[in-house]
């Protein structure tokens, strides 16, 4: 379907596809290379794509047809959507003094964030947030999150 469409410009879409590879590529592997890989692969995730070629013969097609820069441009507003969501839950926080007695050591403590919250599909940002906001404001990089 794909290859054998006269009206598909393959070497456009060859470069296209490359392109997406590479930013999703950058992603997983945490290098960051261009300033807008986390914006265009959260605009992505948000397309809700199924990519599993043979659930999705026309993966390809879809693909070389997303608008980049669209998807760049809708990731960038999720993020900051989350962030000023992040910044409202993270406004219950609370320190705590994490002991260890009960393991018969007394002397080692440390002091973090605390936080309960009913956010479940955002635990892992929220969880991250809460330690580096705790290790920024001169505790332990580390926190104590509650989800229920």
């Amino acid at each position: 379907m794909f290859l054998n469409n006269p009206l598909v410009d393959h070497e456009d879409s060859y470069r296209k596809l490359l392109e997406i590879i590479e930013l999703v590529s950058d992603n997983d592997s945490k290098n960051y290379s261009y300033p807008y890989t986390i914006a265009f692969v959260t605009g992505l995730w948000h397309e809700y794509i199924q990519y599993d070629i043979e659930d999705n013969p026309s993966l390809f097609f879809q693909l070389v047809n997303i608008p980049i820069s669209g998807i760049i441009e809708r990731g960038e507003n999720q993020i900051i959507r989350r962030n000023k969501l992040l910044d409202k839950i993270l406004e219950d926080k609370e320190v705590i003094n994490l002991n260890l007695a009960c393991f018969n050591k007394p002397e080692i403590s440390y002091m973090c964030y605390f936080l309960h919250s009913g956010h479940y599909k955002m635990k892992n940002t929220i969880g991250l947030a809460l330690s580096e906001r705790s290790k920024e404001d001169g505790m332990e990089n580390l926190s104590l999150l509650v989800i229920s």
